[in-house]
């Protein structure tokens, strides 16, 4: 998939002439500059409070301090009332820092109306990361976001989390019994920036996260109609669209009795 997409953005940026990246646009969710911005977080710590250590935006950021008895993690955080529809956006980003001298677990879970009807665990989005000591960031894709585990998706429900449907948004940290801090500031929409007269394709399964800025390509995109790209003469098979790695040209499959071309923009499609 990765050679795919660097023969596609190789074959895009060549006929592009000194173009510049657009600035990527901006909603803020929370920037904890006040105690008013807490009320639209359920949070369980030890303790909460704004600092001025860990700020990216602003002059406030916010310190949770973990709760060793805490019943699943240090510290969490659950959106009251989430953003229902993403689709407008990206990714969402969350500044982090951890303060303490040891790496701490994150863990993110996000639900969605079809997790509502079947509320287990395998049918909403979990994803846990490790935060090194110092400064970082949680990157949450909004379009291929699978449900249940990396390596286990989508069993029950097939689809991905629907971007214009959640229902459900919570962070947590630490691990359970687990004492230490983080500090989190900055909660953030973002959609980025890309020239109109570029296409950047991003190659993968139908439940893929998608690169910010790129647009899906899978084995079920066909071309015609309304679709202004996609497959000519039939999609390639899902093993290619999954696990075929072998080199292939950006308008051909590297199968012999496979050849079917994907078809870029028109040029009138992008005017």
């Amino acid at each position: 998939m990765f050679r795919i997409r660097s023969l596609v953005v190789t074959f895009l940026l060549s006929a592009a002439v000194s173009v510049s990246q657009a600035a990527p646009k901006v909603d803020l969710v929370n920037g904890f500059e006040s105690p008013d911005e807490l009320k639209a977080w359920q949070i369980s710590s030890a303790g909460t409070k704004l600092v001025d250590e860990g700020v990216t935006q602003g002059k406030k950021a916010l310190e949770l301090t973990f709760d060793p008895k805490g019943r699943w993690n240090g510290a969490g955080m659950h959106w009251s009332r989430p953003r229902r529809d993403w689709s407008a956006w990206d990714v969402l980003l969350i500044d982090l820092t951890n303060p303490n001298d040891r790496p701490i677990r994150a863990g993110i879970t996000i639900g969605d109306e079809a997790w509502n009807a079947k509320p287990t665990y395998w049918n909403r989005h979990n994803r846990g990361v490790v935060l090194p000591p110092g400064k970082g960031q949680i990157v949450v894709p909004v379009r291929g976001l699978y449900r249940g585990e990396p390596g286990s998706r989508n069993n029950d429900i097939k689809t991905d989390i629907d971007p214009t449907r959640i229902t459900r948004f919570t962070l947590g940290f630490g691990k359970r019994g687990e004492e230490g801090k983080v500090i989190i500031d900055n909660i953030r929409f973002t959609k980025s920036g890309r020239p109109e007269s570029v296409w950047a394709f991003d190659f993968g399964a139908a439940s893929q996260t998608v690169m910010p800025g790129w647009t899906p390509v899978s084995n079920r995109t066909r071309f015609g109609g309304d679709a202004r790209f996609g497959w000519v003469g039939g999609p390639p098979t899902v093993s290619h669209a999954r696990r075929h790695s072998a080199p292939c040209s950006p308008r051909t499959s590297s199968s012999a009795g496979d050849r079917r071309s994907a078809s870029p923009p028109s040029p009138d499609a992008t005017r």
